[in-house]
């Protein structure tokens, strides 16, 4: 079904319209233990937490990540700034990237959009 889908729509795709006024942003989610449940309690990787992000450049998207966290979280809050530090680690070499390209920057620290 979904090869039939794909085979169907070839000739479709995305289309981005960049703004280079809107700079760099990064947007984070968390997903907190998504895939502990009873049946599994004794599966240590079933605790683990998702951590998700998007980083754009005027307006489209450069580079992005989805992976568990190695770190096991507590809490909804301690998943969002685990996820948080995982994409300032991308965001801050990305940034000196740009700069060596001679890209100006009006701010030193693009936004940050976590995702509730």
């Amino acid at each position: 079904r979904i090869v039939r889908y794909l085979k169907g729509t070839c000739n479709r795709g995305i289309v981005f319209c960049s703004d280079p006024n809107r700079g760099i942003e990064c947007f984070v989610d968390a997903d907190f233990s998504g895939g502990w449940s009873q049946a599994d309690a004794d599966n240590a990787e079933d605790v683990l937490s998702r951590s998700g992000f998007v980083i754009c450049y005027a307006g489209c998207p450069v580079l992005w990540r989805s992976k568990l966290q190695t770190e096991i979280a507590l809490s909804t809050t301690e998943a969002e700034y685990i996820a948080f530090l995982h994409a300032m680690r991308d965001v801050f070499p990305f940034v000196s990237l740009l700069k060596e390209f001679n890209v100006i920057l009006d701010i030193h620290l693009p936004p940050i959009f976590l995702i509730p």
